[in-house]
């Protein structure tokens, strides 16, 4: 980054956005600099230092730094004298010559002149910065003469031959930016006026060309090395060096300076915009055609060969394992190679396969020699040295892995372990999982590395623009492919994970997963789940980050999907394609990364996956998909131009592809006026049209929401004066955007809030600081302990009150205790559920259950667990009625194990349970204090009373199994899907744990203990204080289910919007409903099963939502935007701006177009394919609030808080209909409607009124009639609180208010039929279900889902 960076100094500070080229420096040697020794063999000081002009290494300098026009309002010379009628290119150029240009006489001393030098970078720069901001720091260009000149830096006595290198460079912020550097000798004359320092003269005077070279003073002819280095922040590596080839040649085919060749270059490479995803940018270097591929992702570019490792270690593939293993495995790692230009590009070459995985420590390809002692820091770290320097880091102990690159070998510097054997994989103590090491090595060994073979009947391509071409595609092809080839690498390693994410708390089970790895690829698991790159690579997919290795995933889990059920198919012998397709679908739509170890197991069958379809939401720019833009012509050097004017002639040539693209009806349009509009912004910000670039910058989100440039519109926030801020706001673009004089405010977003909570906690929750509130619910979440606030508050409490301080805050010891108490329960429970569900408990003859088809009862000898019955309690071995065993509890039932876990002597079912009470139990010598379960008599046992010998623990299994029961009695009353069941279990865990860890570690009496335990059996406690009520009967006989929708959460998100998708053919039903927090949540009707990844893909609050044909919803923000989501891949697309408030309603208008409204009361009516807007109106004339829009036939209602007003869908005002209150209720403000079959409009307001008006069509419809009002026919007061929403839905209208009641209203007769209650908060959304059920959702402190009957159940 640059050293100066001022908010505010305006738009032309920034100049030309993702501009190709950053910056060009001159390094070397010449006659202002002369040459003085460099000292790089530190390390060899007993060997005599060598003077001779020609064995010596000389210091480097930085001659000159050249960048291209950042400020195109800069006016150069004009040529007439006018400066405003013609100007020069400017350039920040940065001579750093003396202003007297002498030749330095010997006296002058060395260091004194370096720090001139030094010193007058700064003060140039400083001076150039007053307006324009440089790309690059003074620190970064002050090393870019070690850089150019890693290692050797000698003077020749012939011409030597030039060459090109690359070098990789990280910024303080850690930005990379990539340099090409050429290499190429001048000749000069040098003369020694010092100790170590000669003089450079240049070869002027004719009589110097027969000198003398016995004279050690000179003059010598040489030939001094001069470097030029292109520097970029994209790596298009190859375009640099050709650019830097053409250069060369014409250097030395022309007379003019370097410097004047070199402007050249950097004006016109500075003038060109790094291409977006699915543009292919052309222009010509003089006569050359340059190419500049885009990105096969939105990810970085790839523009070099990426076989570079492949044919490094062609012979010996351990070693490329044992390289990747290495870097996976977050080693210190040095690349060796006699030639500097391969080891950054292997190392390019290395980090593209191990994506997804991003190398985020130190990592320094070229260490010149000065920094050779950086092998010796701690941390971790990729570099790359010279092969000379190999025998100087062995020595260096610092656990190193040495790669050498010119050899194909690999070996550590640590005493154990030796050079790898090229025909050992995965021996060398890093090996890789052997089934994924093997797929790859096969498809390696199927993919050609030449391209001789399938070229041989191809035509040839003749002219330079066809080579260049046909060249450039080979190599994408191969790049492409081969990085097909190494994702499925990593598919194989790491797409397993994909199982073992919980979205709902954004953590990895970690332990679950290892548990589930083959015990032979434990370690590598083991090491890499510790790496910094694993953690980051487990974030991006907890965030649901769509890439490539996603893709790969998602088909991969498709294919295994298909082959087993048509391998199901085969053997059921039954029609198998619909069943294929519907769940191939949802599992793409539910569980796109539920991977089973298993399925990985099979990928060894499975043929590999090379393509990925372009629709998949990652890759977006194949080359039959890409679009070529070719720029105009660069000036002529010496003739006057404007940057202003190149400018306005790349916004015509993208204009007119924009233009053309207005008749592409192909699936891409999008994607290419995406690209063109992004390209075309820039370019207008560049020409300090401020309006019309942040227009087409903000018109991309229209087009495809992946092209929106944040950080470029972030950039240009932060340069804007007061007073283009001001003109930004005119047009209303300032919405996206922070003004100059203000900073944005921090808000707690939920990723710092987690950030904050777990640093109260070790990685394996561990409490280091006592805990308030806040982090003590966190952690109880995020382990799912539980997510009932009411027993967190309980449990809060009650830890506190174990702890001698006064500050309402948990101990760590104490939560600790709990938490290790509460984990070894669980496990417990875990162990004996494994143990008891492998058939091997045989039931006693009086508990086998035998019928007429089985007489014998063989299919019922053996205990077994239904899927859905959870162990949650088991104690140790006590005496009991029917012998020694151990009593378990579990969901459903009371058993009790005898004879090592082989017999079932018990098998009591919750519901026979009559009650518990405490008593004794007879032995030999004493009695024992025991628990007696009394059962319900049903004539098959002989004694309804099973006692057991629980002594002190009776009373705590008393309130355990209570607990039980009370929670299944709810569910079974609340028709809850079991979620007042689940909720028991848990809690049944958290007493248990809560009792067994205050007694044990004496933190509170036992009677107290006893007391808190019973208040965190919450079921239990609400029945014994009568809390635990029922639904009414008229609910009860409506009422058909309850789903929680944040079953993961304490405090429950409302529901702000729902919708229902039918099922079509081969389709899903789902019910979409969108949560306050900002989630998208999918259920499928079919099983009502709750999606296990909730959906975000925007940062505001959302208000409204609509299906558009079961393939977008649009999503209308508190930030007034809409935000399309597409159904295929569950990823924004599309960003709509053209609101400026709060979006209050998207609806379906006539004649497929879609309606959207805000606040305001403005009115969009939008084209939805392609996505543009068709008209725009304001729906009312009345400064008020707008409520809701609704499509009545072939017009819009427009309901605000006074009245509903009717228009057509150009805006004419057509009729108004007024509520027309009564005494009782004028001061209520309308707050929802509905329509009905029939010409009839209703409406519920805030007090709880209703209100219906008759709509009367005359024959002038629809001619204007904006002075008709229409009184209401019905108004009445049908609820104590405020009306919420309502459906009208088969002559019934459904009303929804504050207080959770549904008012169901027969509109015919009319009256009120009905009122039902099963929501605790506001209900927010009611919808129909295929003319059988209702639906509806709660806000806020209730997020539940109720499922209803249309009609009482008879």
């Amino acid at each position: 980054m640059s050293d100066k960076k001022t908010d505010g100094d305006g738009l032309a500070s920034l100049g030309l956005q993702n501009r190709l080229l950053e910056v060009a420096v001159i390094v070397g040697m010449d006659n202002e600099t002369g040459l003085q020794i460099r000292k790089i063999r530190q390390d060899y000081e007993d060997e005599p230092p060598t003077t001779s002009l020609f064995d010596c290494n000389f210091k480097g300098h930085l001659l000159d730094i050249l960048a291209g026009p950042q400020d195109s309002n800069d006016k150069g010379i004009s040529t007439n004298g006018d400066s405003n009628d013609a100007q020069v290119t400017s350039f920040k150029k940065f001579s750093l010559k003396r202003r007297n240009a002498s030749i330095v006489k010997q006296d002058r001393q060395p260091k004194g002149k370096s720090l001139q030098r030094g010193l007058s970078v700064r003060r140039l720069r400083k001076k150039a910065n007053r307006r324009e901001e440089v790309p690059v720091s003074t620190d970064f260009l002050g090393n870019m003469p070690s850089v150019c000149l890693p290692d050797e830096s000698k003077v020749h006595k012939a011409q030597e031959k030039s060459s090109i290198h690359v070098s990789v460079l990280t910024d303080i912020d850690g930005f990379r930016h990539y340099a090409v550097i050429l290499t190429f000798y001048r000749q000069f004359y040098a003369i020694k006026t010092g100790a170590e320092y000669w003089s450079l003269e240049i070869n002027s005077n004719p009589d110097k060309r027969n000198i003398v070279n016995g004279n050690d003073h000179g003059p010598h002819s040489c030939y001094v090395p001069c470097c030029v280095c292109f520097i970029s922040t994209e790596p298009y590596l190859s375009v640099f060096k050709d650019a830097l080839s053409c250069l060369h040649k014409d250097y030395l085919s022309s007379k003019l300076p370097l410097r004047n060749i070199v402007e050249k270059y950097v004006t016109n490479l500075s003038l060109v915009v790094c291409p977006p995803p699915s543009v292919r940018i052309r222009f010509s270097l003089g006569t050359l055609p340059v190419i500049l591929p885009p990105s096969t992702t939105h990810e970085n570019i790839i523009d070099i060969d990426l076989r570079l490792p492949l044919f490094v270690f062609l012979k010996q593939p351990a070693v490329l394992m044992n390289v990747l293993a290495c870097i996976m495995h977050e080693q210190r790692i040095v690349f060796f190679s006699s030639d500097f230009t391969l080891i950054p590009l292997v190392m390019e070459c290395f980090l593209r396969y191990i994506r997804p995985f991003n190398w985020e420590h130190q990592y320094i390809p070229t260490l010149f020699s000065e920094i050779v002692g950086f092998v010796e820091c701690p941390g971790i770290f990729m570099m790359g040295c010279h092969s000379r320097h190999r025998a100087q880091v062995e020595m260096i102990e610092n656990d190193l892995f040495l790669v050498d690159l010119d050899h194909g070998t690999i070996q550590t510097n640590s005493n154990t372990s030796t050079e790898t054997d090229g025909g050992c994989i995965g021996q060398f103590a890093l090996g890789m999982p052997d089934f994924a090491v093997q797929n790859l090595l096969v498809r390696l060994g199927d993919f050609q590395l030449h391209n001789s073979v399938t070229s041989v009947c191809q035509v040839n391509p003749v002219t330079l623009e066809e080579i260049r071409e046909h060249n450039l595609e080979i190599r994408q092809s191969v790049n492409r492919k081969i990085l097909d080839i190494f994702m499925e690498f990593m598919v194989d390693i790491f797409g397993s994970t994909l199982q073992y994410l919980d979205y709902e708390h954004q953590k990895f089970n970690a332990n679950k997963f290892l548990e589930s790895i083959n015990p032979t690829d434990s370690p590598f698991y083991i090491k890499v789940s510790k790496s910094y790159m694993f953690r980051r690579f487990i974030r991006e997919r907890l965030h649901r980050k769509s890439d490539h290795f996603n893709a790969v995933a998602e088909k991969r889990t498709e294919f295994i999907l298909a082959n087993k059920l048509s391998r199901e198919a085969r053997r059921s012998n039954s029609e198998s394609s619909v069943t294929f397709n519907s769940s191939s679908k949802r599992s793409s739509m539910f569980f796109p990364g539920n991977l089973s170890t298993n399925h990985f197991s099979e990928i060894q069958q499975s043929p590999t996956i090379r393509k990925i379809s372009a629709g998949n939401g990652s890759e977006v720019c194949e080359n039959t998909h890409e679009l070529s833009l070719v720029l105009p012509s660069f000036p002529v050097q010496g003739t006057n131009f404007n940057a202003k004017h190149f400018y306005q002639r790349c916004i015509g040539v993208i204009t007119e592809r924009l233009s053309k693209l207005d008749s592409d009806n192909s699936q891409f349009r999008s994607l290419h006026r995406a690209a063109l509009l992004l390209l075309r912004g820039v370019y207008h910000l560049a020409q300090n049209d401020l309006v019309a670039g942040l227009k087409d910058l903000n018109a991309t989100a229209k087009e495809d929401a992946r092209y929106y440039p944040e950080k470029i519109l972030k950039r240009v926030a932060a340069a804007l004066n007061p007073q283009e801020f001001r003109t930004v706001q005119q047009h209303s673009l300032h919405r996206n955007m922070t003004p100059p004089t203000t900073k944005a405010s921090a808000g707690r977003t939920m990723s710092v809030v987690r950030h904050q909570m777990r640093s109260y906690f070790t990685d394996d929750n561990t409490a280091v600081y006592s805990l308030s509130k806040e982090p003590f619910a966190f952690v109880l979440e995020r382990e799912e302990v539980t997510t009932d606030q009411y027993v967190i508050d309980t449990l809060f409490e009650a830890l506190c009150q174990c702890s001698d301080s006064c500050l309402g805050e948990v101990e760590p010891e104490i939560f600790n205790a709990f938490n290790q108490t509460w984990q070894q329960l669980r496990t417990e429970c875990k162990k004996a559920q494994k143990t008891l569900g492998e058939d091997t408990c045989r039931l006693p003859p009086e508990l086998i259950k035998r019928s007429s088809s089985d007489p014998a009862g063989s299919a019922d000898q053996f205990l077994t667990l239904p899927e859905r019955e959870e162990i949650i309690k088991i104690s140790g071995i006590v005496l009991s009625s029917k012998g020694n065993g151990r009593l378990v509890l579990t969901t459903t039932r009371i058993l009790f194990i005898g004879n090592g876990n082989r017999e079932c002597k018990a098998l009591i079912p919750l519901q026979d349970v009559l009650y518990l009470k405490e008593g004794k139990i007879k032995n030999f010598l004493s009695s024992t204090p025991a628990l007696y379960i009394i059962q319900q008599n049903t004539g098959m046992r002989t004694d309804p009373t099973f006692k057991i010998g629980l002594k002190s623990r009776s009373n705590v299994w008393i309130h355990l199994i209570n607990e039980v029961i009370a929670g299944r009695k709810r569910s079974q009353d609340q028709y809850d899907d079991n979620l007042a069941l689940k909720s028991a279990a848990h809690n049944v865990l958290i007493a248990d744990a809560f009792h067994s860890s205050v007694t044990e570690e004496d933190l509170m009496k036992p009677l107290e203990a006893l007391e808190w335990m019973g208040k965190l059996c919450k079921f239990e406690s609400q029945r014994k204080n009568g809390e635990l009520t029922a639904f009414s009967p008229e609910t009860q006989q409506m009422l058909l289910m309850l789903k929680d929708l944040s079953p993961k959460e304490s405090k429950k998100s409302g529901v702000c919007a729902m919708t229902y998708s039918a099922a079509g053919i081969d389709e899903t039903p789902l019910v979409f409903t969108m949560l306050d927090s900002g989630k998208l949540r999918l259920l499928d009707t079919t099983t009502w099963d709750l999606d296990s990844q909730p959906i975000k893909e925007w940062d505001t609050k959302p208000v409204c939502m609509h299906l558009i044909e079961h393939k977008e919803i649009w999503i209308g923000g508190e930030d007034g935007n809409i935000y399309v989501l597409s159904l295929a891949t569950m990823k924004i697309t599309r960003i709509l701006h053209d609101h400026q408030d709060v979006i209050v309603d998207i609806i379906g208008a006539s004649n497929g177009f879609i309606a959207s409204a805000d606040r305001s009361g403005k009115v969009i009516i939008w084209q939805p394919d392609p996505i543009q807007v068709h008209k725009t109106f304001q729906g009312y004339d009345e400064p008020v609030h707008l409520v809701a829009i609704m499509k009545f036939k072939e017009l819009l209602c427009c309901c605000t808080s006074i009245h509903v007003v009717m228009c057509d869908y150009d805006g004419n005002q057509l009729l108004r209909f007024e509520s027309g209150q009564s005494p009782a209720i004028q001061s209520a403000n309308l707050s929802c409607m509905a329509a009905a079959d029939t010409d009839e409009i209703w409406a519920g307001d805030d007090h709880g009124a209703i209100y219906a008006w008759d709509v009367d069509f005359s024959s002038t419809y629809p001619t204007r009639r904006t002075g008709a009002v229409t009184r209401p026919k019905l108004a009445g007061v049908i609820s104590d609180t405020g009306i919420t929403c309502m459906l009208k839905y088969n002559g019934k209208l459904w009303a929804g208010n504050t207080d959770g009641e549904i008012i169901i209203f027969n509109t015919a007769e009319p009256r009120q039929e009905a009122t039902i209650k099963a929501h605790g908060g506001p209900v927010t959304a009611i919808s129909a279900l295929e003319n059988r059920y209702m639906i509806s959702a709660a806000g806020e402190g209730d997020g539940k889902l109720v499922l209803w009957r249309q009609n009482k159940k008879q």
